[in-house]
């Protein structure tokens, strides 16, 4: 699937630019060709959708039943594969478990945190999967 976001507009697509970049380096990394990724706050899945048509296993997260809805209509129409679930960053190693993941995205949140006072959530820390030692 050719990933178009010039619709969302430069910061997108240099967004999408850098994970795929990432995206790429774990791959290499990991030594598998599907990574298993979590969009926390990934609303209706503008960059989740396009991972998961390139087969990547994506898990969105959000706090909005209706933005998970979006995703999935998104998804379907995409002809991708994409999981779902209602929670936020605060609680979402109960939400998806430790060691979910081989890579965390967490992109244009902050601007909905309601308590900014509050400590930043941390998810990548306790989802992260270490890719195997080199040997």
């Amino acid at each position: 699937m050719a990933v178009d976001l010039r619709r969302d507009g430069v910061r997108s697509s240099l967004v999408w630019d850098v994970l795929s970049g990432v995206i790429s380096a774990r791959v290499a990394a990991t030594g598998r060709p599907a990574l298993d990724i979590v969009d926390v706050g990934g609303g209706t899945g503008g960059l989740a959708v396009p991972f998961a048509a390139l087969g990547h296993n994506v898990t969105v997260v959000d706090p909005s039943p209706d933005a998970l809805a979006a995703a999935q209509r998104r998804a379907a129409e995409a002809g991708a594969r994409l999981a779902s679930v209602q929670g936020d960053a605060a609680s979402l190693d109960a939400v998806v478990g430790p060691a979910a993941a081989d890579l965390v995205i967490c992109h244009n949140v902050l601007e909905y945190v309601e308590d900014r006072r509050g400590p930043a959530p941390r998810p990548g820390r306790p989802l992260h999967r270490s890719p195997p030692a080199a040997g």
